[in-house]
Parts: C-alpha cells; structure tokens; sequence
C-alpha cells in the first residue's frame, strides 16, 4: 500500500514540475531547449559559439585568366583539401555528336587552392572547361563547364632591341645600364656573354641575365678579360630580338667607378663597310646640317647631336648598325634606329654626354650573327658655343653633297 501511494505521490510531482516549465517558457524565461541552441552566455556576454561543420565538398571562385594564344591559367578553390582534375576540349561542348578530342590534367594532392596553366592551346579557338574534384573521404563535386577563347593573332614579332647602353667597369664586377623599349608586349631583357667573341644570339654564349631591369651588374668577372656581351629583349609572346651588342675589358680599379671598354681585337677589322667613310653621312645640330671634313666633326658642346645614314649605302646584309663612342676608358653605345619612310638610319645623341672629344668605331651586325667593325672618324667638341659652320645656300649644300657622293663612288671603285 506504501508502495503505490509513493508511485502516486511522484507522478504528481512530474506533472507540477511539467507544468511550471510550459509556465515559465510562456513567460519569456529561457527553457532547455533554447540554451541547446544559443551560445553559451554569461549574463549579457557571448563567450562561445560552436561553428557550423563543413560536410560537403564545392567548388568556388574558378577563374580563367592569363589567356594568350597558346595558354591560359585556371585556378579555383575548394571548401575542404581535394584532388582535382582538369578536362578541356576544343571548338565543340562535350557529349555532342561532333568528335572533339580531350585534354587532361591531374594533380594527387589534397589542397583547398588549386591552379594550373593549360599550354599548347590553338590561337583564336574556342575551348571548353570541367573541373572534378575528390576529397579523403571519396566525395566528389563536378564543375559546370566553362568556356574561353585563345587569343586570334598569333605574335611573330620581336620587340625592338634597346635604345642606348653603356658600361661601367668597377672594383669588383661590370656594371651595365641601358634604356629599354617602349613596345607595348615588351617583357624582359636576355643577356648572354663570351670571352672570346659576341654570341650570334640569345641562345649563343653563357646566360648571364634574363628579367625585366634596367642594369645589371656582372660580377663573375676575372682580370683582364675581355667579355662581348649580347642584350636581347623579348615580348610577353616570348619572341626574341636580334639584340644590341657591347665589349668590355674588366681590369681592377679604384672603387670609383671607371667607365671602360675596347674595341674588339676578335672582330674582322672590315673598311669597306661604304657608310664608314663619313663622307656620304648627315651630321645635324642646332637645326643645321654638316658633313665629315678630315675624318673629323666639331661640334657645340653639350648639345645634341643628329646622325643620319642613308639605308642606300649600307650592305644588304648588314641587319643593325651600333655606334662607339671611345674616349680613352670611357664608352657609350648606341645602336642605330631605321625610319623606313626615308630609308635611312637615323640616331640622337644625347648632349648631356658630349662634353669630351670622342673616336668614333661603326659596328654593322649580320643577318648570320657575324659582327663588322669599321674606324668612323672623330668628334671633336667645341670649346666655344657656337653652332658648327654650315653652306648658306641650298645650291652650296647640293654641290658638295654631290662632290662627297662622287668621291665614295670614286673611293668604292678604287678600293
């Protein structure tokens, strides 16, 4: 009897307790089942926040960018550490009826990003793109397909080669300096070198340097040694310049830098380059033409200077001209740009450096790599500012222009 009134007495006690949590919930009180499913708080502040677990793989932020004719970079990320593999197929969406081959990619390992470039694409193709990835655990997830186009004109041009460089050689390397192009696809410089003559191109000779700069100090460099160098520049299809070219013997100095280089011993000394006679070449400053007189020109002092050779007097053969300027351990190089509507080879000489009297070495680079050298005559700068002296008239200008282009034929016959 004792037994079942307690059984009473404590089904009693449940139903109260039932019914004075339904109260309180009613009320606004907090119950149970609201504090399993807020953060835990400590009067008014939030101390903890269980996160939400990541259960499923996906795929987010795909990307195709860097597309050039022959490539494109693909990246994306994933939610959680996955293979992936990479599909793609040319010109056609996969499961047509037309055939279309398929090209894959594949990585082994797990990795939230992941990014890849595709190479050996078609110029101007359309292409299409799936992503498969796969988690530790076996779940995959598939990427819709994407689409992109390579780009249609196919670049075979070179950049144009530099525009002036010079050499400095100091205590413990050479210091190169030069001025690169202002093509819009130009990407970087290539510098190779020989110790025994000028590498014929960017694949001739030791690498030294390739990068976007504009110097470059060589310091594997030994005692006087002579090093031809050759800087190329390449555009971002990654076609190559014949490239401009410069010789320089390194001998130890004083940590002032010294500006030094020599004419090449190991080039074929060649006069009958015509242009080298200086008697069929334009010299302009001051808005005034003049020509060549004893193998010399005098010139304004720190002022620029114009020089123009007609592409008519230069060989077939010959692909660049390169001006030395050499004044005892001092040197600057130029390289010649053509104007192709006068058919002339047409360099400025900056007056900032035309303070000094210079001998003047006219290179001519081959269509075969081989390198001419012939004497051009002197630079002598004027102690005076005054402008070189100059025929008044037009008809005195063309009456010595025709006796200077008849003696070079004259000289041309009888060399």
């Amino acid at each position: 009897m004792k037994q079942k009134v307690f059984i009473l007495f404590a089904i009693l006690i449940l139903l109260l307790f039932s019914g004075l949590l339904i109260s309180k919930a009613s009320s606004g009180v907090v119950g149970f089942s609201q504090i399993i499913s807020s953060p835990f708080a400590l009067g008014n502040t939030s101390v903890y926040n269980i996160p939400e677990k990541i259960t499923s793989l996906e795929i987010n932020n795909l990307t195709i960018s860097n597309i050039t004719q022959m490539s494109a970079l693909v990246s994306w990320n994933t939610s959680m550490e996955a293979i992936a593999s990479m599909y793609w197929w040319v010109n056609v969406p996969p499961g047509t009826n037309i055939s279309s081959k398929e090209s894959a990619l594949s990585s082994n390992a797990l990795k939230t990003y992941h990014s890849y470039t595709i190479e050996n694409l078609l110029p101007g193709h359309l292409y299409f793109l799936k992503i498969s990835c796969i988690d530790k655990s076996n779940s995959t997830v598939t990427e819709a397909y994407r689409e992109f186009s390579t780009q249609n004109t196919f670049d075979i041009i070179p950049p144009s080669d530099i525009l002036s460089m010079e050499a400095i050689v100091q205590e413990k390397d050479i210091a190169l300096r030069w001025i690169n192009p202002t093509d819009s696809d130009f990407a970087g410089i290539i510098i190779t070198r020989s110790t025994t003559t000028f590498p014929k191109d960017s694949q001739d000779g030791i690498l030294v340097f390739k990068g976007l700069a504009t110097s470059f100090n060589d310091a594997d460099v030994v005692d006087n040694t002579t090093y031809y160098y050759l800087i190329s520049t390449y555009d971002k299809a990654g076609n190559i310049s014949k490239g401009a070219y410069l010789a320089v013997r390194y001998l130890k100095v004083q940590p002032s830098p010294v500006k030094n280089i020599i004419n090449s011993p190991a080039l074929p000394i060649t006069p009958n380059i015509p242009a080298a006679s200086g008697r069929i070449i334009e010299f302009w400053q001051n808005g005034t033409g003049f020509q060549m007189t004893n193998n010399s020109i005098a010139i304004t002092r720190d002022t620029s200077l114009i020089i123009n050779i007609p592409g008519e007097y230069v060989p077939s053969d010959i692909s660049q001209l390169t001006l030395l300027l050499v004044n005892g351990s001092s040197t600057y190089s130029f390289i010649f740009p053509k104007d192709n509507r006068y058919n002339s080879y047409i360099l400025t000489i900056p007056g900032d450096i035309l303070n000094k009297n210079y001998e003047m070495t006219l290179l001519g680079k081959t269509g075969a790599g081989e390198v001419l050298q012939a004497s051009f005559g002197a630079i002598t700068v004027s102690k005076e500012e005054t402008a070189p002296v100059a025929p008044k008239t037009l008809f005195a200008r063309i009456v010595l222009y025709i006796i200077a282009l008849w003696e070079n034929i004259v000289g041309l016959f009888r060399g």
